[in-house]
């Protein structure tokens, strides 16, 4: 036992170290009301939702102690409260327990989850130091597993989320690239009809001074016919 406590308290000054800078993950001890009666509990504060942090402790315990939180709440008393009754878990006592699990959120992104424990025959408080010191062992080695992989799905969602923003980013140049290559294409389109309606002015002053000439030829032919015509008749 005396080397539980031992790595226990190692885990904790090694997490309280960590926890000095980054602040990310709190375990200690506190209390809990049950029936206008206060028990000593054990408690986790970590980054995330009191939803996410109760579904994957109701997990973990199914998962390692073959344990449901059956979500009878008392309704009347607690609402917070949860309480899954007649279990076993040998670390917290040999005896069966009710297991009381209440999940708040502790601040805008963390909450805290806090556990305690009553004898299932006689309503004893299971909350000797070894017990307490279990109860937290057990919180800490939930949050070894759950907030590493909680903080890998949120850093997956970030890196894909990153990669769609990239994504985006790259049709979003491709589309200025491919406009740019349109705009270059109808640039060169409006210099070529530029010039050809430059070339097309020239030819239109050509073709004006050519009316113009041969409207001054029909003129000149008409007066000296119709003059030829008067002489003719005298």
């Amino acid at each position: 036992m005396k080397s539980c406590s031992t790595l226990l308290l190692l885990l904790i000054s090694i997490l309280s170290i960590y926890t000095a800078d980054a602040q990310t993950v709190t375990l200690g001890t506190s209390e809990m009301t049950l029936d206008s009666m206060e028990i000593d509990a054990a408690h986790l504060i970590a980054y995330g939702e009191e939803d996410d942090i109760i579904d994957a402790f109701d997990k973990w315990l199914k998962k390692n102690y073959d344990i449901n939180i059956d979500r009878k709440k008392l309704l009347f008393i607690d609402r917070k409260l949860i309480t899954t009754e007649d279990v076993s878990i040998p670390v917290l006592s040999d005896k069966k327990i009710n297991l009381y699990v209440r999940s708040t959120q502790h601040s805008s992104d963390q909450a805290e989850l806090k556990i305690g424990a009553r004898n299932f025959i006689n309503g004893n408080p299971v909350e000797s130091t070894q017990a307490l010191q279990e109860m937290q062992m057990l919180l800490l080695n939930f949050a070894s597993e759950y907030l590493v992989e909680h903080h890998r799905d949120i850093l997956s969602d970030s890196q894909d989320h990153y990669d769609d923003l990239n994504k985006d980013i790259r049709k979003a140049e491709d589309k200025i690239s491919n406009n740019h290559k349109k705009i270059d294409k109808l640039q060169r389109e409006i210099e070529d009809l530029a010039k050809e309606i430059s070339d097309l002015e020239s030819a239109k002053e050509d073709a004006t001074r050519q009316v113009e000439t041969h409207q001054a030829r029909l003129d000149e032919l008409e007066s000296d016919l119709k003059h030829l015509h008067k002489k003719a008749k005298s």
